[in-house]
């Protein structure tokens, strides 16, 4: 005699060995489509994020040349006093910009150019 729960036998509840391992390939194929597609946006994410704040860079050193500074100081552009209160940093290494006149990106990576300087 089988116990019976709700229609359903007891003894035969649950998964077998091959649905599970159907579903685990489904899962890791699924994985390997959507993670190098995560990762290129993420990189071309950063990378514009990277161009945006050099653009606003050297936007603040031509400000600080039309206000009469001819070779404006690190001080003049950044920080309290300076037109941009907060030091960008690089999306990509998070390592603050030091070179503003003209604008690169502390990374060093290839494709982190400013258009302005081109």
């Amino acid at each position: 005699m089988r116990l019976v729960w709700h229609g359903l036998k007891v003894g035969n509840a649950g998964f077998t060995l091959v649905e599970v391992i159907v579903v685990s390939a489904i899962l890791v194929i699924l994985t390997m489509i959507a993670v190098p597609s995560y990762m290129k946006s993420r990189l071309e994410t950063n990378r514009n994020a990277c161009i945006e704040n050099m653009a606003k860079i050297a936007s603040a050193v031509e400000q600080a040349k039309t206000m009469g500074f001819s070779e404006p100081t690190y001080e003049q552009i950044f920080g309290v006093d300076g037109f941009i209160r907060a030091i960008p940093t690089c999306p990509s290494t998070r390592l603050p910009y030091t070179q503003f006149n003209p604008p690169r990106c502390p990374s060093e990576i290839e494709d982190h150019i400013s258009p302005l300087t081109e």
